[in-house]
């Protein structure tokens, strides 16, 4: 994965009917362990050509989950960082203005 600062991220792979995504969190800065983003690629890691910051400043190491089909949760997306804070989001905001990456 596309590991910017040399820490460790998170992975999560998002099964679609009509192809599967994989998501990377992490540091979006070289220099330091902040501006947390998450990149998406579509060809199982080859290249990323998504990526959205999902937090400004300090955030540290990542972990996500995706809700559970059939579920209230279904369709989110969470990334936790041990800085104290969560973020949630969706594909919808993921990618938007780059609908056409998915086949």
């Amino acid at each position: 994965p596309p590991d910017e600062y040399g820490c460790k991220g998170a992975i999560l792979r998002i099964p679609l009917e009509i192809q599967d995504i994989i998501l990377f969190s992490g540091p979006g800065r070289r220099d330091k362990r902040e501006d947390i983003t998450v990149q998406a690629s579509f060809d199982g890691g080859n290249s990323w050509p998504i990526k959205r910051m999902i937090k400004k400043g300090p955030g540290n190491y990542t972990w996500m989950a995706a809700g559970r089909q059939g579920t209230k949760s279904e369709g989110i997306i969470y990334l936790l960082s041990n800085k104290d804070w969560m973020a949630r989001f969706n594909l919808d905001w993921l990618l938007k203005g780059h609908k056409n990456v998915l086949r």
